[in-house]
């Protein structure tokens, strides 16, 4: 089988992902001949165009001297935007942020984007890490001008990711290019996917920032093909009673989803195109039949260690938007934990499982043969430190030369002696999921198994000591939190900022298919609710005690607020400054 597999926008373009070049590795392994195109670097490349964003602008202008006024004399200030209708809303509060666009700076932030490119692709090796954050500044605003012909407040807002939450806005947006910024962009790029002619399309969406232009590209290939379009990913696969319930999805956009893992029902796949199989018979698939959505049952998955090395071959490995190319690799799969109660990831029935050592260090070393980078991220939920002491010794015992980052949670067992010998062996960062500081809070989140306050930061000194950078991931608002305990944890990050990298702090957001969800009342919430059909979480709640979500929210931007405006770099807002610091790298 000729086959494609595609990456669509929109997520960060700093470093490739991983689940294209897994499934080109499977594929080509098995025979298929396979393709591989980042369709959301294209996107990138095409949008943060000199020329295509002065058109833009231009264009913006011409719509404000022309309308604004009028739709400024009938917005009565007395009253609150969403009083009025959506169209009147969306006009007003996109006239309103074309206002405040300074031409002149707007100018010659247009005439710098290549310099901030070539900036941000070269890092602090070469530039000060002033003017690194400031490039990306620059592009943010940027792709912010980009984005305001397009403005809903249902989908884009302040966001410059769509964000659809239900098949209405979907059908709504996907239809209608002058609500669609991706269109134009397919129209240029499709071609060069036709000219493949491949019998099997798949398209992988892992978020939900992805689900209107991947399903806008599903659609335009399948009405320009006669290939079977396949939609993969982490994404569909926790949305299948969702999609058991829209037959319209497989009628306008797609042939088939493979929910959870891929690596066998793929196979099974192509046996059914090619006429070997029945579709019944392929593990793991949703599809249309006699008018009804079918899911096939689940099966197994393909152990770690008989997974052929991924294959990026056909990425432009040095066309991401970074100085140091991070090449995300997979050594272990599912949570040897797998017991926090916020999570979901008990959901799709995966066992923990974890690859050899020896064959990882195997494959990196034939990886760096062919592909430019210098670092490795081990993406997995949380690397164990008994798996960390084997990877580390087997790094030590070969010729690799390698530095690496992981996931992981704080436990007794990463002592001084074993973070010594990971960090020889190149550890470089740890992602911690530190969550809470507070026992009582950790306790309702079952994460007390492991260490108390003082043991947690003991180990992250450590880390820093030996030269480990510490990102830690952290969560106010968990049920029953007062404000006095959520800042226990805020203050410990404020306090420890010497040793912690980035600290990550979100609201806590009720979770599908985690345990609370499915017994929330045993968590002091009253009311779960605001969660659309396309949505992983539950966007508000209320709880019998502790902090309200609304409070929550509130702790959570003033931290963030102190944490990006009080530093050197005068982020203009906390949206801008999330994504030019924690996202890209400082």
């Amino acid at each position: 089988m000729k086959c494609l597999v595609l990456f669509p926008p929109q997520s960060m373009p700093e470093n490739p992902y991983l689940s294209t070049p897994i499934i080109k590795g499977i594929l080509n392994a098995n025979g298929h001949d396979t393709d591989v195109m980042d369709i959301n670097l294209s996107f990138y490349n095409y949008i943060l165009n000199p020329e295509f964003i002065k058109k833009t602008l231009n264009n913006l202008f011409v719509d404000y001297e022309k309308n604004a006024e009028e739709i400024f004399n009938q917005y009565d200030e007395s009253k609150c935007i969403s009083e009025y209708p959506e169209d009147f809303q969306n006009k007003y509060l996109k006239y309103k942020k074309i206002k405040e666009i300074d031409k002149q700076q707007a100018s010659e932030q247009i005439d710098q984007v290549e310099n901030c490119v070539k900036i941000i692709k070269a890092g602090t090796k070469t530039y000060l890490k002033k003017d690194v954050m400031l490039a990306r500044i620059n592009i943010w605003t940027l792709l912010g001008y980009l984005f305001l012909p397009y403005f809903d407040v249902k989908a884009l807002n302040d966001k410059y990711f769509y964000f659809i939450r239900n098949f209405e806005q979907l059908n709504e947006f996907i239809v209608d290019e002058s609500k669609n910024i991706f269109y134009k962009f397919y129209e240029d790029i499709i071609p060069e996917m036709i000219e493949k002619n491949p019998d099997y399309i798949g398209i992988s969406i892992c978020a939900q920032s992805q689900l209107l232009p991947g399903l806008t590209l599903a659609m335009l290939l399948k009405q320009k093909t006669k290939a079977h379009i396949n939609i993969g990913g982490s994404y569909f696969s926790r949305l299948k009673e969702t999609v058991q319930n829209r037959p319209e999805i497989f009628k306008r956009f797609i042939d088939t989803i493979i929910y959870e893992e891929g690596e066998k029902p793929i196979l099974e796949l192509m046996k059914y195109l090619e006429g070997k199989t029945d579709i019944e018979k392929v593990p793991n698939l949703i599809y249309l039949k006699d008018g009804k959505v079918q899911i096939n049952e689940r099966t197994k998955t393909m152990p770690l260690n008989e997974l052929p090395p991924p294959d990026f071959s056909d990425l432009p490995i040095d066309s991401y938007y970074t100085d140091e190319i991070i090449l995300p690799l997979l050594a272990e799969r599912g949570c040897y934990w797998a017991k926090c109660t916020f999570c979901d990831v008990c959901y799709t029935g995966n066992k923990y499982d974890f690859k050899d050592p020896s064959k990882i260090v195997s494959e990196i070393i034939e990886l760096q043969k062919t592909v430019n980078f210098s670092k490795v991220f081990f993406v997995c939920e949380a690397m164990s430190s008994a798996y960390l002491r084997k990877l580390s010794n087997e790094i030590l015992k070969s010729p690799l030369k390698i530095n690496f980052m992981i996931y992981t949670r704080i436990e007794k067992e990463f002592t001084e002696e074993l973070l010594k010998l990971a960090k020889s062996a190149g550890l470089v960062e740890m992602l911690w999921g530190v969550e809470s500081v507070n026992e009582r809070i950790l306790k309702l989140m079952n994460k007390t198994k492991f260490t108390d306050k003082a043991e947690r930061l003991e180990i992250i000194k450590t880390a820093h000591k030996l030269g480990i950078e510490n990102t830690c991931f952290l969560m106010l608002g968990f049920p029953t939190e007062t404000k006095e305990e959520a800042m226990e944890t805020i203050n410990f990050a404020k306090e420890n900022a010497e040793y912690i990298k980035s600290p990550l702090l979100a609201k806590y957001l009720v979770k599908e298919h985690s345990p609370i969800s499915e017994k929330f009342k045993e968590y002091s919430i009253s009311e779960i609710g605001d969660k659309d059909e396309f949505d992983l979480f539950y966007y508000s709640h209320q709880t019998v005690e502790g902090m309200t979500y609304e409070e929550s929210g509130e702790l959570v931007n003033d931290f963030l607020q102190e944490l990006y405006t009080s530093g050197e770099i005068p982020f203009a807002n906390l949206h801008d400054a999330a994504f030019s610091s924690t996202f890209w790298g400082f």
